[in-house]
């Protein structure tokens, strides 16, 4: 794979000094959005001429419109290994890891091509912004776009090769913590009454037993807006303890099984999980591209996405 992805910052190169725009389109979820950021920072660094679309897919119809602008360049990031017709374009870059459906004629950066582990699609991105150097800080879009698409996973090299970069270059940290999703954008008693993963009994799917729960074990404020991330450690092991203490009550299944890694954005502040849920909010709704500038830390007005 390496020798395509030299290819592939040889062709950008080539048309970055010939000033022509590099045309490039991603996929509209969370993977596609985090690669899209990715991309266009590295040509933003490089000093590159680029315009960027996002799509939920790839037709006849899209291809032709592209072919008529009639770019030196066009990348794709998390779409096109599937569809054989970005072969009808000029010089195409894909960067993708879907089941690719031809291989060759374009330069096709795609794990699975070369007999690698799966990953994400902006992790692939990714190597391809290592080439060029000094990226270090879109890692954590890299892992971002992998937990969004449910491409995390340790056994695989590739993941464990992002990750452990991510971590050691202070991207992302890495935690075991309780199974509770929205650990920054919702107050603790909705986020633990909407606790599906750990099914706590009589307090998951009620929010007012959860806002009981948490007022016995002393870790509720009074306007109730305190969020997961705002506990102490203290807290956090009270919260656990708690939950466990109420699933041994109720004979729940393995009562201890309550906790998950989790991955944490040290630029956005956020878990990726999250950021990934409102990405796929921005793409859903038809505001990808604002989704492409939360990623880069531009937009930040997230909370009428999760609202809508």
């Amino acid at each position: 794979m390496e020798h395509v992805l030299n290819s592939a910052v040889d062709e950008i190169i080539r048309v970055r000094d010939n000033g022509d725009i590099i045309r490039i389109v991603s996929h509209f979820d969370a993977d596609g959005l985090t690669s899209a950021a990715i991309i266009m920072k590295v040509m933003q660094r490089i000093h590159a001429n680029f315009h960027l679309s996002i799509t939920n897919r790839l037709d006849e119809n899209i291809i032709n419109k592209l072919k008529n602008e009639n770019r030196e360049l066009y990348i794709f990031t998390d779409i096109g290994s599937s569809y054989s017709d970005v072969l009808n374009l000029k010089n195409v870059i894909v960067l993708d890891h879907h089941q690719p459906k031809f291989e060759h004629d374009i330069i096709h950066v795609n794990p699975l091509l070369f007999g690698k582990d799966e990953c994400s699609g902006s992790e692939v991105t990714y190597f391809l912004a290592d080439k060029f150097g000094g990226n270090e800080d879109l890692l954590d879009l890299a892992i971002i776009g992998a937990v969004g698409d449910c491409m995390i996973n340790y056994d695989s090299k590739l993941n464990k090769k992002i990750i452990d970069f991510a971590i050691k270059s202070n991207s992302i940290q890495k935690k075991r913590s309780i199974k509770i999703f929205s650990k920054c954008t919702k107050p603790l008693y909705k986020a633990v009454s909407s606790s599906f993963d750990m099914n706590i009994p009589g307090i998951t799917g009620n929010e007012s037993a959860a806002v009981q729960f948490l007022s016995d074990i002393g870790i509720l404020n009074n306007d109730h807006t305190r969020t997961f991330s705002d506990l102490t450690k203290d807290e956090e092991k009270t919260l656990a303890d708690s939950v466990i203490i109420k699933r041994i009550e109720h004979n729940e299944d393995n009562p201890d099984s309550i906790f998950e890694d989790t991955y944490y954005s040290n630029r956005l502040k956020m878990n990726a999980s999250e950021i990934a849920m409102i990405l796929n909010a921005y793409g859903r709704l038809k505001e990808a591209h604002l989704g492409v500038l939360f990623c880069l830390g531009i937009e930040n007005n997230y909370k009428k996405i999760l609202i809508k």
